[in-house]
């Protein structure tokens, strides 16, 4: 039986973590959700190993971003808090609650608050355009499905119509 989690654990199953500039891109596969960290997001989310405690996670935050140790300690709290509701986070031993107002005023004047924007990413079919009736195609599978891919009189190329007359598969 391991041992429990001395700090919180950023999940590594399902998820594709590629850091771009000073953000942090997380595609979370079970879900097909896409989440966007900022700097201040994506340092907390890069250390949460489960052996470093939030203490620890503080302190190296505070070196990093030149912080204070309270400072350090409302962002850790609110980047567990933020990562945790966003479903990013496997292991969060004790207890994770929104994190007070007074450690929100510090962060925001030290303009380091832990942002992450998450996005529901479509499945293929629902990410799949088609070419609406009138519009130029080349098979029936480019048209919406309403529409046909059909030649039509005169030397005017294929479009999508309604169907009947000289339909391509």
């Amino acid at each position: 039986m391991a041992a429990p989690a001395a700090g919180p654990r950023a999940r590594s199953r399902d998820v594709i973590v590629r850091r771009v500039g000073d953000e942090t891109l997380v595609y979370d596969r079970s879900s097909a959700r896409a989440h966007c960290l900022n700097r201040a997001a994506g340092l907390v989310f890069a250390r949460c190993d489960g052996a470093t405690s939030r203490e620890g996670l503080a302190r190296t935050l505070a070196e990093d971003l030149g912080l204070t140790g309270s400072e350090a300690s409302g962002l850790v709290a609110l980047a567990v808090f933020r990562l945790g509701e966003a479903g990013l986070l496997e292991d969060v031993p004790g207890e994770v609650a929104a994190p007070r107002r007074a450690a929100l005023r510090a962060l925001a004047a030290a303009s380091i608050l832990p942002m992450i924007l998450s996005i529901v990413a479509p499945s293929p079919a629902e990410a799949q355009t088609c070419i609406p009736r009138g519009g130029p195609c080349n098979s029936s599978s480019q048209c919406c499905p309403d529409a046909a891919c059909c030649r039509q009189l005169g030397p005017r190329p294929p479009e999508c119509s309604r169907g009947g007359g000289n339909c391509i598969p």
